[in-house]
């Protein structure tokens, strides 16, 4: 399965929560992924840094055209 990574957010599940990050840790993940990356590095492991995100454009592109292909279909403009 692909995905495309537009943004990271953490949001407390507890309303008025406030959430204890460590701004140097997540500074060193992308953007778009650094929230996901940052929970998972809690837990002793890593994630790539390669996956498809909102800051690479012409993957995100190829990504598209390559699952409307798949689908016969184009994408919607």
């Amino acid at each position: 399965m692909n995905a495309i990574y537009e943004r990271g957010t953490l949001t407390p599940t507890i309303p008025r929560t406030t959430l204890d990050i460590d701004r140097a840790a997540i500074a060193g993940f992308r953007a778009p992924y650094r929230f996901v990356a940052y929970d998972i590095s809690l837990g002793g492991r890593t994630m790539t840094s390669d996956l498809d995100g909102d800051g690479q454009p012409e993957r995100v592109e190829a990504l598209h055209r390559t699952a409307f292909d798949w689908l016969g279909r184009s994408p919607m403009s």
